[in-house]
């Protein structure tokens, strides 16, 4: 092998590894927790935070179904990184939105409920 070779396929395998570490480490957080929200007129705002000791939220994901939203949190780039990291989030809620779920795995955890009144209410485990 010459020089050229071997140098060429170390810059290879670096970015092979760069790739899949940003390809993983963006991935759902399923360990979001509601740590408080305020509510006003069509929006809500979130402020959330993750159960395990490492890693941060960068971005949320709102999906409609029905009646309900579901929100997606995805974590920041690499294992502790806080570059792009936020915890505070706004959402737009129309009126017929009455309940409000966090992805957790393969299933769906309920965190806010409006009541008859049009009052959200959190909902503890």
């Amino acid at each position: 092998m010459t020089r050229k070779n071997i140098i060429l396929g170390i810059i290879i395998f670096i970015i092979t590894c760069i790739i899949c570490y940003i390809i993983y480490s963006g991935r759902i957080r399923d360990d979001v927790v509601l740590l408080s929200y305020q509510s006003n007129n069509d929006n809500i705002t979130l402020k959330v935070d993750v159960s395990s000791s490492t890693g941060y939220i960068r971005k949320m994901k709102v999906k409609a179904k029905g009646s309900n939203y579901y929100l997606s949190f995805y974590s920041t780039f690499g294992i502790n990184n806080k570059v792009g990291s936020k915890d505070t989030f706004t959402i737009n809620v129309p009126k017929n939105v009455n309940e409000i779920y966090f992805t957790e795995g393969n299933k769906h955890k309920l965190v806010l409920l409006k009541n008859e009144d049009n009052e959200w209410l959190q909902i503890y485990d």
